[in-house]
């Protein structure tokens, strides 16, 4: 039997999707939490814009009060796939709403 290129080309396809499966499948069951920073940075989000959406019940989060009693947030990793895949919702983030840096000073200053 004479291997051809198609075929390698269709196995490596057929080992990516698995392997692709493997990973959605691992972070689905992991208990593995990021921190609000790490999600804005995740996300390219404003933190206000994400705090919004655990308000509003379209992203999960688990939060506590830290030793300064202040509200601290933490999102397991299938909680921020989940909102990525399902958000219905367009997310406002303060760029979009007032347009680029320049825009916005010449609004403010004329």
């Amino acid at each position: 039997m004479k291997i051809t290129s198609e075929m390698i080309w269709e196995e490596l396809q057929s080992q990516k999707k698995m392997l692709e499966r493997l990973i959605r499948k691992e972070e689905e069951f992991s208990i593995e939490e990021l921190s609000l920073n790490k999600v804005v940075k995740l996300l390219r989000l404003n933190p206000h814009t994400i705090i919004a959406q655990v308000k509003k019940g379209n992203l999960k989060a688990r939060t506590y009060k830290d030793n300064q009693k202040r509200k601290r947030y933490r999102f397991r990793i299938a909680d921020i796939r989940e909102f990525q895949e399902n958000s219905q919702e367009e997310i406002i983030d303060l760029d979009e709403h007032f347009g680029s840096v320049d825009d916005l000073a010449k609004k403010v200053f004329g």
